[in-house]
C-alpha cells in the first residue's frame, strides 16, 4: 500500500477563477484539491474512489456549494461531486481556500462540520483531476 491520499485537483483555470471571485482572507493560499480518501494512495484505492463517486473519467465537475470561515484563520468550500457530499469515511467533501499562520488544513474538517460558520451560498462548478498523491 503507498501512503498518501485521493484528491482531486483543480485544474489552474479553475483555481484562478475561484480565487479572482473570492479572493483568499488569511495570508497562506491553498485552494488546490479536494481530498476523497486519506492513506492508501495506491491504484486500488483510486478504483475504488472512482467507483463510489460513480466517475467514469479522472476529469471531474466539482460543485462548490458554501463557503466557511471560522474567522479564525480557517476558510473553506463544501463542495459536491456527481451529487456526492461525503467522503467515504463520512466526512464532508471541502476544499481549503486559505489558512492564517499556524493553522493547518486538516481543521477544514472542523470548520465544515460546524453550520455557524457558514458564510453563504456560492452554487459554481470548476474543474478538477482525480490522482493519487504519495507522501
Amino acid at each position: 500500500m503507498a501512503s498518501g491520499y485521493i484528491a482531486v485537483v483543480l485544474d489552474e483555470k479553475s483555481r484562478a477563477t475561484l480565487v479572482r471571485i473570492y479572493p483568499f482572507l488569511y495570508k497562506r493560499p491553498f485552494c488546490h484539491h479536494t481530498t476523497l480518501s486519506y492513506g492508501d494512495a495506491s491504484s486500488e484505492e483510486l478504483t475504488r474512489q472512482m467507483n463510489f463517486f460513480a466517475l467514469t473519467s479522472n476529469e471531474v465537475d466539482i460543485f462548490i456549494e458554501d463557503i466557511y470561515n471560522d474567522e479564525n484563520g480557517v476558510e473553506c468550500f463544501t463542495v459536491s461531486i456527481n451529487g456526492q457530499t461525503l467522503r467515504t469515511d463520512g466526512g464532508k467533501l471541502h476544499l481549503t481556500h486559505s489558512l492564517a499562520n499556524g493553522r493547518r488544513p486538516v481543521e477544514s474538517n472542523a470548520v465544515v462540520a460546524n453550520a455557524t460558520y457558514k458564510i453563504s451560498t456560492i452554487n459554481m462548478t470548476v474543474k478538477g483531476t482525480v490522482v493519487a498523491i504519495e507522501h
